[in-house]
This record gives C-alpha cells, structure tokens and sequence, in this order.
C-alpha cells in the first residue's frame, strides 16, 4: 500500500457533488504546506485544515494529467528566497479558503538563503475526481512562474505548430513554395524547379542586344530591299523638272567622263 497519496475532503467532494448539478464549478486558488508538527501525517476526508500549515502561495497551474483523464494536476512554486521550514503535507484551497483536497509527501526541508543555501521548490499536487469539467482556475497573471517542464511543453507544441507569421518583403516569417513561373505574388517563394524553368526559357531566346542591321531587336523589325541589298521592283515616281538632258554642261563637265553609247531617238530629251 503507498504511504503517500492525496484525497478529497468532505467539503471538497460536496464542492464538486453541487457544482455538477448546477453547472458550475468550484475555484482552486491557493496550494498550502505544512510540517505536520514535526512529524509524518496521514491525509483523511475530515480535515478542514492542514495539521500545521507553514506557507500557502498561489496556484502557478491547474491542468489535467495528459494520461489519466480524471486526474488534475495543481503545481505551485516557492521562490528561493522563501524557505526555513520542513514540508510533510499540502493542501488545496478553494477562493473562499476551503479545503478542497490533502495529501502527505516526503519529508523535505525547504531551506532559505540566510542559511546559506537556497532552491525554488516546484510542488505538484494531484487528486482524482469524477468529473474534471467542474474544477476551473482563477490565477493571478502576475504571481505566475513558468516552470522549465511548462516551457518545454510549450516549446515541443510550437515547433510542432503552423502558428507563425508569414514572411513579408519587409519580415521574416513562413513562406509558402511555387514552381509557377507566371505567377506575380509577392509572398510564396520560388523552387529550384521554378527556377530552372525560367532559365531554360530565357537561354532559348535571343539577347536583347542583338541588332539586325543596326535595328535593335525590342520590337518587330521590317525589313527593306536596301537592308539586304536588293533592288526594289517599284518604280519611284520621277520629278521631270530635274531630269537634265545628257547634253546638259553638268553632265558634260565632269572629272573622268564616260562616253555613252545609245539610241535615245525616242526619248522626250533628244
């Protein structure tokens, strides 16, 4: 049989008994220790106080064991700088200073730093009940101390969790991937495939410093018979006023005359 172990008082049990019936529930607010007067104590339903109680403090938890669904863990911590006093017993109150529950514990001295040597003491309490939907928590934000297992749980369900921000173009944050290469979102983040796919596309393509006979390659280019040196198969309009007659002095006085071999017998210049 365990020497150690926790029950709930008469009042407690009529506590919870009234707040089923009625929908309620019962507020645990405070966790106190005793000494037991000086000596190893055995917790009954009866008691309505702890046989010598040497410091109560504020609950820092109240939440249910993850592996036993009726069982509800209360958790208090005393500071390093409170201390001076053996611990056998502890107790749950409720806001009006009822014994809700008791229990014995081991025999543990709570020292203070005047004695040259001090610790926070976390202390867990855990009760049974038949319905946990009845016991609530009030707490004082303020007196709250977060214990190294509570930061780790809270921790392991962070990593585990999508309840991050959102990288932006001016924080960092979660980003969500696309291989879209058309896309112009300016939140999801581009894969190596996205990547490539755009590389692929723009190697097949011709720079745009390229020119085609001078003419840059920024739009569409249309090109002329001069532009590949061809001769046009129009025939320009001619302006007869400055045909000049090949008897003309400006023809005739020239560097290097050619001589011209021809029949113009029918043309309008002789």
């Amino acid at each position: 049989m365990s020497r150690f172990k926790s029950v709930v008082t008469t009042l407690g049990q009529s506590r919870i008994a009234a707040a089923m019936a009625a929908g309620t529930d019962i507020n645990i607010t405070q966790l106190a220790v005793g000494d037991g007067n000086g000596k190893a104590t055995t917790p009954v339903a009866t008691q309505t106080k702890l046989v010598k109680e040497v410091y109560r403090t504020p609950l820092n938890s109240l939440k249910l064991d993850p592996t036993h669904g009726n069982w509800v863990i209360a958790e208090a911590v005393i500071s390093a700088s409170v201390g001076g006093f053996w611990m056998r017993e502890m107790g749950l109150f409720s806001s009006d200073g009822g014994l809700i529950a008791v229990c014995n514990m081991a025999d543990t001295y709570k020292p203070t730093l005047a004695e040259g040597s001090g610790r926070t003491q976390t202390l867990r309490m855990v009760i049974a009940v038949s319905n946990t939907e009845v016991i609530s928590l009030l707490i004082d934000d303020s007196v709250i101390m977060a214990t190294e297992q509570y930061v780790n749980d809270l921790l392991a369900a962070h990593e585990k969790s999508r309840n991050h921000p959102d990288g932006t173009l001016t924080a960092k944050g979660f980003v969500q991937l696309s291989s879209s290469v058309s896309s112009t979102s300016e939140t999801l983040a581009a894969t190596p495939k996205a990547v490539k796919n755009a590389n692929d596309n723009a190697n097949t393509r011709v720079p745009s410093t390229r020119k085609v006979n001078n003419k840059a390659l920024s739009a569409d280019i249309t090109l002329e018979s001069a532009d590949v040196g061809a001769m046009s198969n129009l025939m320009l309009a001619t302006d007869t006023t400055k045909v000049k007659r090949l008897d003309d002095p400006s023809i005739i006085d020239v560097t290097n005359p050619i001589s011209i071999s021809a029949t113009f017998a029918d043309h309008p210049l002789g």
